[in-house]
């Protein structure tokens, strides 16, 4: 897999090889709607169905394993370290993108 990387594999998965990510430059003008793809994907939803103001609480998948696979995600695909403590202060999609974002 190239850079821009379409799908996201659990943390610790075989395929999940730094020289892969070698290819990948952090950047702070992160993709929301590639993004928003990831989130989909993590949460188990459709492609396309968050748009950024759903509501956190409202999401049966948002819970305390998918705050972790946010962390991860972040960091494997942005290069960002996200803490629980910024996660834990976000009520919407957006603005856990835009704690992302912020760093």
């Amino acid at each position: 897999m190239g850079c821009g990387h379409a799908r996201v594999r659990p943390y610790g998965h075989p395929g999940n090889r730094r020289s892969e990510l070698a290819c990948y430059t952090p950047s702070l003008n992160m993709e929301r709607s590639e993004l928003l793809l990831l989130l989909d994907e993590l949460l188990e939803l459709d492609p396309g169905t968050l748009k950024g103001d759903e509501r956190l609480d409202a999401l049966g998948s948002w819970n305390s394993l998918a705050v972790i696979g946010f962390m991860a995600l972040v960091n494997e695909h942005y290069g960002v370290i996200v803490s629980p403590k910024q996660i834990s202060a976000c009520t919407t999609i957006d603005q856990l993108a835009a704690a992302a974002a912020a760093k």
